[in-house]
């Protein structure tokens, strides 16, 4: 019987080889529980040791079509209106291979932080790419990789103009968390003295959508698009509050922060109104808000102002 939305293949077949009880030959620390430290089975339970079967078992997600594995897939697919997905297992090895190879199919050059994963070099191999590499931060004390930096990424994007992308490492194996907020978007200059937006304008929303509708096929508009305010001011004079924002930045002018759909600037009404104009322009339906920035009051007041103008 084909399987619906309300049914749990994939789970149910774990649960059914676990009940079985057989002899696990798998890798160790992957067998079901036996050996498990005590303080480990009181944590989260010997039902989950028992469920930590490994990928490529017979009746789980390989051997007769469809296997419990392919029909989750499936049933994942349906539910997100997709023509097919694919689950990561093992890792995020493939996830790496699948990125890049899809990257791929826009040109020929990335900028690659040079502390990858090897599952990165495969998939520059397989893709054909031609990396330039970053060399991570280094701890001054310890003296081990650590992310790349707004920094070098400008460097490495300067030196190659033709880059459709970067690769980064976050978290690494030793815990250290890029500046992601500076890596997408808010760039710097070598010395860190200024700060470079990049995608900021209508031009670059549209772009990154573009790249979204391409990938999606016949299933764009079945996608609620979701884009980020960074800036909500309320105020009566826009042109004014443009300009503090360009100062604050420098390197951009009033007329580029009026037009960024990433900045909300205004009367309630006049945001109100420019929200609507955004979901025509863009199809933007869903947007987040950053609440506050050091030295500004909360912008939730004036957006539940706004909200309520929305619903009317």
């Amino acid at each position: 019987m084909t399987a619906s939305q309300p049914d749990t293949p994939y789970l149910d077949a774990l649960r059914a080889y676990a009940a079985r009880r057989p002899g696990r030959l798998h890798v160790p620390g992957h067998k079901g529980g036996p050996g498990a430290d005590p303080g480990l089975i009181e944590a989260i339970g010997a039902q989950a040791l028992a469920l930590d079967i490994p990928a490529l078992t017979w009746g789980i997600d390989v051997g007769e079509e469809p296997t419990p594995f392919t029909d989750a897939q499936r049933l994942a697919a349906e539910a997100w209106g997709a023509r097919r997905t694919w689950w990561l297992v093992n890792g995020a090895s493939q996830g790496n291979h699948a990125a890049l190879l899809a990257l791929a199919h826009r040109g020929t050059e990335v900028v690659t932080q040079r502390n990858a994963h090897s599952s990165t070099i495969d998939a520059l191999v397989m893709s054909g790419l031609r990396p330039t590499f970053v060399a991570p931060e280094l701890d001054p004390e310890l003296h081990i990789a650590h992310c790349m930096t707004p920094e070098a990424l400008g460097q490495a994007l300067e030196a190659t103009p033709g880059a459709i992308g970067a690769t980064v490492v976050s978290p690494t194996y030793f815990g250290a968390v890029a500046d992601i907020a500076g890596l997408a978007g808010f760039g710097h200059n070598r010395d860190a003295t200024k700060v470079n937006l990049t995608h900021f304008d209508a031009a670059g929303l549209k772009d990154r959508i573009a790249v979204v509708r391409d990938a999606a096929g016949d299933r764009f508009e079945a996608i609620e698009l979701n884009a980020l305010i960074q800036f909500v001011v309320h105020t009566d004079d826009r042109e004014a509050s443009a300009a503090e924002l360009a100062s604050i930045f420098g390197g951009i002018s009033p007329e580029f922060v009026l037009d960024s759909p990433f900045v909300l600037l205004g009367t309630h009404e006049q945001m109100a109104e420019a929200l609507v104009e955004r979901q025509r322009q863009f199809g933007v339906t869903y947007w987040t808000v950053i609440d506050e920035w050091a030295g500004r009051a909360s912008a939730m007041p004036d957006l539940a102002k706004v909200i309520a103008l929305l619903r009317e």
